[in-house]
């Protein structure tokens, strides 16, 4: 999850340093980049939402495998 966490840094970034230059700007400008703050927050949620069910269900087949391996190993 390295670059995917360095993606997400970095759009981190770009919107803390766009965020001063906004204060700034114009209307339009201002219109545009709380456009694309909703847009990143609903792709850091989606992003979290997927990755925790995805977690989930990885850990739920590692637990049936363990229990398996456990029961053959009692048999």
């Amino acid at each position: 999850m390295g670059a995917f966490d360095d993606l997400i840094k970095e759009l981190e970034q770009k919107r803390d340093e766009l965020r001063v230059q906004i204060h700034l700007g114009s209307k339009e400008a201002k219109d545009e980049f709380e456009r694309l703050e909703k847009r990143l927050d609903t792709f850091l949620n989606e992003t979290r939402q997927q990755a925790t069910q995805e977690l989930d269900q990885v850990g739920k087949e590692l637990k049936s495998a363990y229990d398996n391996l456990r029961q053959r190993l009692q048999s």
